[in-house]
């Protein structure tokens, strides 16, 4: 994680974000709560998930046969069912080494890594290889610098163990403003490494009226979320991680996708996040019928 942000899509590519420090903390009782559905960087200086369960699933997007801790690790996602990894579809995109054109990624090409460590394997960790990859219409995979619907479901051959569940939009109003961003990011846009541990931010969600008036002159529509936070932000190597929010009785929702912003370093404007309550129609449908 880091200082700030990444430079604006539009502009340049899509950033894979990393988180940088900050005071705030992950509440101790921190637990998954009951379902609801059918089923940016951490660096250094940020802290470090606690042991337990309660983050477990969170994952590491990689390439195939790669060890995530020695160049292998694309971005992060959520587990949301047992199958089923979120993920930022710019994420599973690549620009063709002939054509120059950006194209999905094959299933044969990444790889799904659980721990809070990118470099080993515990007792409760795995590699699961992936079955499919699917996008919602709206979003363009032959335009990698998209900011629309920048979400992908990844589908695994195996089951997973653990998984977090998707707030409602309707309970939104139920959860704190402070949220939580996770990632193994790098420490700062200038550093030429991410973190082996995975880590966490406090951040602060602000309304879209707010980003949009205040930050990014209309760039922010209802698929979208954004929080900010004093000196600390997402870099790259954390996008595709969670955002989440706790409810009064601390039970994790996830939130957002880690998607785009300014670069990092630049705490002057928020980071943005693809909003996982606006694609959850999107999601359900693609669960149910695969």
């Amino acid at each position: 994680m880091s200082s700030r942000l990444v430079a604006p899509l539009l502009f340049s590519h899509l950033l894979l974000f990393g988180l940088l420090a900050l005071e705030g903390s992950i509440p101790a009782n921190a637990q998954t709560p009951t379902p609801r559905i059918a089923a940016r960087s951490v660096g250094d200086s940020a802290p470090a998930v606690p042991e337990g369960r309660a983050f477990r699933w969170v994952v590491s997007i990689g390439k195939k046969g790669m060890n995530h801790a020695l160049g292998g690790h694309l971005c992060g996602g959520s587990v949301i069912g047992e199958r089923w990894v979120l993920t930022a579809a710019h994420c599973v995109v690549e620009q063709d080494e002939i054509t120059g054109k950006y194209k999905a990624m094959a299933v044969d090409e990444i790889q799904v890594k659980t721990g809070y460590e990118l470099p080993t394997i515990g007792e409760e960790d795995g590699i699961y290889f992936v079955e499919k990859i699917l996008f919602p219409v709206s979003y363009s995979t032959t335009a990698y610098n998209t900011r629309l619907s920048d979400v992908a479901l990844i589908k695994t051959r195996e089951k997973l163990k653990y998984s977090v569940k998707i707030v409602q939009a309707s309970d939104l109003q139920y959860l704190a403003t402070r949220v939580t961003v996770l990632g193994w990011g790098k420490p700062d846009f200038f550093a030429n490494y991410l973190s082996e541990r995975l880590r966490y931010l406090t951040l602060e969600r602000i309304t879209k009226e707010e980003c949009n008036g205040r930050y990014y002159s209309g760039l922010i529509d209802d698929m979208m979320v954004c929080a900010m936070g004093q000196g600390t932000d997402a870099c790259q190597g954390d996008s595709g991680g969670p955002l989440v929010a706790f409810d009064q009785l601390n039970n994790i929702f996830l939130l957002g996708v880690v998607s785009w912003g300014e670069q990092c370093g630049d705490t002057a404007k928020p980071g943005v996040y693809a909003s996982v309550p606006q694609h959850l129609s999107w999601i359900e449908d693609v669960v149910s019928k695969q």
